[in-house]
């Protein structure tokens, strides 16, 4: 699957949890949506055939905010403790928790020009989002592919986008 890159994986925690994971060796993305025993189950076939546990796992943080959007915190906390798990005893590499709000940098509309939008599947595409949002913070830069495919023409320093 990989040539030592890693593999990327982010999950968005819930009564249906979704997943997304891009290869960094073969630039190859994926998401899915499954109840928490699926989900554990297509986490350890993509650890498996990383081969060397190269896999990086990060998921969206629950934040215990009030107000009438408020969801119930006690799938999402469930599912986190089930990937803090799995990561412990594969020894698989953990990203930094992140907010839902980070997501955003990863929009639906870039979804849908990557082909990677999912009609119908919201907690993929969720997923599929931080996957995004955390590859455009990479350093020195996002995958070529990508940064082409979202920003058709730019080059910085030398082109304004128009």
């Amino acid at each position: 699957m990989t040539d030592g890159a890693p593999l990327i994986a982010w999950v968005d925690p819930g009564l249906v949890s979704g997943l997304a994971h891009y290869d960094l060796g073969t630039r190859v993305f994926g998401s899915s949506q499954h109840d928490k025993s699926g989900l554990l189950t297509r986490l350890g076939e993509l650890d498996d055939a990383t081969g060397d546990h190269t896999m990086l796992l990060g998921w969206e943080a629950y934040l215990k905010a009030g107000g009438p959007q408020a969801g119930t915190s006690e799938y999402s906390e469930e599912v986190i403790g089930l990937l803090k798990d799995f990561a412990r005893t594969r020894y698989i590499r953990t990203l930094t928790p992140q907010p839902s709000s980070a997501r955003k940098l990863g929009s639906k509309v870039f979804l849908r020009r990557l082909g990677w939008y999912k009609p119908g599947q919201v907690h993929a595409n969720d997923a599929a989002m931080h996957v995004l949002a955390d590859l455009m913070r990479m350093k020195p830069r996002m995958p070529v592919e990508i940064h082409e495919t979202l920003f058709p023409g730019y080059r910085p320093g030398v082109t304004i986008p128009t």
